[in-house]
């Protein structure tokens, strides 16, 4: 956000927010205070100069940190797009349409409503935000293996977050992203397509081996392998990793037992 977002390099810890409505007059205010956000979202966004907006914009995004693990609720999105609409009909068109609408589909996506992300990446013309919520529409119930329902699109892969593995055959190059998904892109038809995304995004690919029709995804701090099957689309879990399972049970000498043993997952 061009406005307002130079603060941050002047003072982290404070935040300039003394002409916005409802907020008590002070040189600063601490953003990280939720009493704060509540008055901004108790403020008619009607009342707001657009110069104001910014202001209270900014502190509902201060607290935002995608890649911290921080995102928006739905009262502070509600009144965003409250505020957007508010200004619409007063004729003025305001900026970081993007950088706010970005902060809203991320945060829809990792609270895993990814209908409204879907919605949200579309608005702002993120294709790689609409290919990663689409295949979670599309894979919610995959698991640890199963049909993947792929979709295939033109052109070069849009994803922007740095490579941590590819590989390749004579066809297909495959690359996996830092916390985002393994994609395909086939050399001969121009297309690609996303084949595999880690539930939680600190479990990225790090590793990307092609064996015949399968490529081998390894997935970093042995959070799991997969092996894609690149000819049938479906994927498979390989790994080592192992898991607690308590089992309960009886004895050929008649003892019962309940204990937990550690497992490997098919």
């Amino acid at each position: 956000m061009v406005r307002v977002f130079f603060i941050v390099l002047l003072s982290l810890p404070v935040l300039f927010l003394a002409s916005c409505s409802h907020l008590k007059q002070a040189s600063s205010v601490d953003w990280l205070d939720p009493h704060h956000t509540d008055r901004i979202l108790a403020t008619d966004p009607a009342t707001l100069t657009e110069q104001q907006f910014y202001e209270c914009e900014f502190a509902i995004l201060a607290g935002y940190s995608g890649s911290g693990g921080n995102f928006l609720e739905e009262p502070h999105i509600a009144w965003l797009r409250k505020t957007e609409a508010a200004f619409g009909e007063r004729g003025i068109q305001l900026e970081d349409k993007y950088d706010r609408g970005f902060a809203i589909a991320d945060s829809y996506f990792n609270y895993g409503k990814y209908q409204k992300a879907l919605r949200e990446f579309r608005a702002i013309s993120n294709q790689a935000g609409v290919e990663l919520a689409e295949w979670f529409i599309k894979n919610i119930a995959l698991g640890y293996g199963g049909n993947v329902k792929i979709v295939e699109y033109d052109g070069e892969i849009p994803w922007r977050s740095s490579e941590t593995a590819r590989a390749e055959d004579a066809r297909y190059l495959f690359v996996a992203y830092l916390k985002g998904p393994v994609y395909r892109y086939d050399k001969l038809t121009k297309k690609h397509a996303l084949i595999y995304a880690p539930k939680d995004k600190y479990d990225w690919c790090n590793k990307l081996e092609v064996e015949g029709n399968k490529v081998i995804i390894h997935l970093r701090d042995d959070a799991g392998t997969y092996a894609f099957n690149n000819e049938r689309n479906e994927i498979r879990s390989i790994c080592n990793v192992l898991r607690e399972v308590r089992k309960s049970g009886q004895t050929a000498e008649g003892i019962k037992y309940d204990k937990v043993i550690q497992v490997k997952i098919p």
